[in-house]
């Protein structure tokens, strides 16, 4: 499928989809703070393989996603 995903390169720049290609994004993944990056599944699709990733996130590291205080009031 990789000469499918040409098309997509050639729209959407090489440099932007290089990483993709090379199969960094797990790493990326980890060095974003993630742990027990792994690659759960992989789909060929018209536009070259989709790989569906899973991975933890420590405690320490995770956010609210709403804000203890807000300074908008209504």
């Amino acid at each position: 499928m990789r000469l499918a995903f040409v098309g997509v390169q050639l729209l959407d720049g090489f440099a932007t989809t290089t990483d993709n290609v090379r199969g960094l994004l797990p790493d990326f993944l980890g060095l974003g703070g993630f742990e027990k990056v792994e690659t759960t599944n992989c789909y060929s699709t018209l536009l070259g393989t989709l790989s569906l990733y899973q991975a933890n996130k420590p405690v320490a590291q995770r956010s609210s996603a709403v804000p203890s205080e807000s300074k908008w009031t209504t």
